[in-house]
């Protein structure tokens, strides 16, 4: 998993390689943060929505407070490549898929 913040290659903590992102044919959406916590009062679980907009270009993302929309960069198989701007400026981030689904409801990656 690699992620970058303004153009720049963030290096990942160990603690964020256990955490895992499912996005759900139903279109419920689950971020797991795993075992190992980067902070003591991280969330175990964050829940919410997703669904594709902008004729399947975007992903838009309601979870825990959080109310996002953004840019598919890539989208195969195995794997998601996706920007948003943030107070940091522009996030992108790699997710890598172990278990993919399609339904006719789903387009796109879920587990």
């Amino acid at each position: 998993m690699a992620g970058s913040v303004g153009g720049l290659e963030e290096s990942l903590s160990d603690c964020d390689f256990d955490d895992r992102y499912y996005y759900r044919s139903d279109g419920t959406y689950e971020y797991n943060n795993g075992a190992e916590k980067c902070f003591s009062d991280d969330p175990e679980e964050v829940i919410g929505t997703w669904e594709l907009t902008d004729d399947g270009n975007k992903i838009h993302i309601v979870a825990g407070g959080d109310d996002r929309n953004v840019d598919i960069i890539e989208l195969t198989e195995t794997r998601l490549v996706w920007e948003t701007s943030s107070f940091l400026g522009t996030l992108r981030q790699e997710l890598l898929f172990l278990l993919m689904i399609f339904t006719n409801k789903c387009q796109m990656i879920c587990f």
